[in-house]
């Protein structure tokens, strides 16, 4: 497994933006023998999918007074809110669709770097 951190000039990119064009970057562009574990925190954002209208989905107001940005991603899904200091994970799996609903296999990748960094007790439930 490849860990990809988003660090430039050794300092650490909170921009929500900068880290979904980094996965899709990756994804389009780095192909290596195993799987990818893009792991990052940024400033508050609300991400919203492909397909969806932001007038419909975005308080406009609250967004400008919070200073919030709005960032879309290139896969489809609802809208979420990710605050300060959350961690967000994206794993950048083998071309295989057979991983489509298996959860467990999924959450693989994300589970053994918390292992890896000592959160041992973490496991895949559900």
């Amino acid at each position: 497994m490849y860990l990809i951190e988003p660090i430039r000039n050794g300092e650490y990119i909170t921009d929500g933006a900068i880290a979904l064009a980094m996965q899709v970057y990756v994804n389009q562009n780095i192909f290596l023998d195993e799987d990818i574990l893009f792991p990052y925190y940024c400033d508050p954002k609300v991400e919203i999918g492909r397909f969806q209208n932001t007038a419909i989905e975005v308080n406009q107001d609250y967004i400008d007074k919070h200073s919030i940005q709005v960032v879309r991603r290139d896969t489809g899904g609802g809208a979420v809110y990710v605050d300060k200091g959350a961690v967000n994970m994206c794993c950048i799996l083998e071309q295989d669709t057979s991983i489509y609903g298996d959860f467990q296999r999924f959450y693989q990748p994300a589970i053994k770097a918390l292992h890896t960094l000592g959160a041992t007790d973490v496991i895949q439930s559900g």
